[in-house]
């Protein structure tokens, strides 16, 4: 079994499947913690601060116990019977299994990243939150007479650090947040629709891609 638990997005991934899961019982300090119930080891993520407002920075930790996490995945299991058994005749339990669909693909629109010009021609970039991360992180602490490097891949489909100026970073970001804002907007009309759906053929007819 091979465990994530994602105390800042409330999810637990268990074998690749993930669920909305209450970790508010997480130390705050927590970003994510990782589980290779095979090995019998993993890692501690702590959350780092880019604007440096953080009291401590806490390096990753490995472990070689998960018992003091055990809870997650009892959660995790009782939420995952309640969708995959639900009673044929409750419109909540499919809603709440079309809510979970939804989440992950929301997520994974996110994460596919996006396009900007702001290197003069067209270039992809990460939209996961390391990747966001990195890009603020690089705004914040760049002085304005120097170039910083970020991944981002080409027209030909190359990957490669390459480097930005502080307006080419900030029109990069200003792209993402604009694809990003589209995207939560997509994604809110969707989640009202499945709010709304009253029969089990009504959810089915959501398409959330």
């Amino acid at each position: 079994m091979i465990v994530t638990l994602n105390r800042i997005d409330n999810v637990v991934v268990v074998d690749g499947r993930a669920l909305s899961v209450d970790l508010s019982q997480l130390d705050k300090s927590i970003s994510v913690v990782q589980w290779h119930e095979a090995r019998g080891q993993g890692w501690v993520e702590y959350t780092q601060d880019p604007f440096g407002h953080a009291d401590e920075y806490k390096p990753n930790k490995p472990i070689t116990n998960f018992s003091e996490f055990v809870f997650a995945i009892a959660m995790w299991r009782d939420k995952a019977s309640q969708i995959d058994n639900p009673p044929k005749t409750s419109v909540e339990a499919l809603k709440e299994k079309k809510r979970t669909q939804w989440e992950r693909s929301r997520r994974m629109a996110i994460f596919d990243g996006y396009e900007s010009s702001a290197l003069g021609s067209k270039h992809f970039y990460g939209g996961s939150p390391l990747d966001q991360i990195d890009m603020i992180a690089s705004m914040v602490l760049q002085p304005d007479d120097w170039n910083v490097t970020i991944w981002c891949r080409d027209g030909k489909g190359t990957w490669a650090m390459r480097p930005h100026t502080r307006p080419q970073m900030q029109a990069a970001y200003k792209d993402g947040r604009a694809i990003i804002a589209a995207i939560h907007d997509k994604y809110a009309a969707l989640l009202e629709q499945i709010e709304k759906a009253r029969t089990p053929e009504a959810l089915e007819a959501i398409t959330l891609s």
